[in-house]
């Protein structure tokens, strides 16, 4: 019978070595070329390849040998039980109306806003008082706007993430 301490060490042998390959190439991928030609460079991706495929092949046959010794349980065999989710009508027509909401008040904030800009940048071209009464109006506008395009986010988002249902 194999002896459970020496398969887990070459259990955690194996693996230990994956972790180190995959952390030196995310350091080795946060650099740059330097210098190397591009042959130098896939010969070195298929040598790493070859490495990591060899590691996974040792750490899959210790894995089964502790699983024939009975020191761990078999790999579960996925039926597929995390399959498609099942599709609800319902679900999808609040998703639609939500996103319709969210591009709807998008372009209002959007437009509102290009107003804003060129208000902020030229003003209103008007005489004080009327000049005032417009720049109040459009900044009104501009803030009902972000409002709006905030709040459809805000309910889009809540209900992609957490299913919550908008309140109406």
């Amino acid at each position: 019978m194999a002896d459970f301490e020496a398969l887990n060490q070459l259990r955690s042998q194996a693996l230990r070595q994956i972790r180190e390959m995959v952390s030196e190439e995310a350091a080795l991928g946060a650099g740059y070329f330097n210098g190397q030609n591009m042959s130098e460079i896939i010969a070195g991706i298929e040598r790493n390849r070859a490495r990591f495929r060899a590691l996974w092949n040792q750490h899959e046959k210790v894995r089964q040998e502790m699983v024939d010794a009975g020191f761990m349980p078999p790999p579960v065999q996925s039926d597929d039980l995390c399959g498609s989710p099942v599709e609800d009508p319902i679900r999808h027509k609040l998703e639609d109306r939500l996103k319709s909401d969210l591009e709807s008040a998008r372009a209002e904030y959007y437009f509102a806003s290009q107003e804003f800009r060129l208000f902020v940048g030229h003003g209103t071209g008007l005489p004080a008082p009327d000049g005032n009464l417009r720049a109040q109006q459009i900044a009104a506008v501009h803030s009902a706007a972000l409002r709006k395009y905030t709040g459809a986010m805000r309910r889009f988002n809540a209900f992609l993430a957490d299913g919550k249902l908008p309140e109406e």
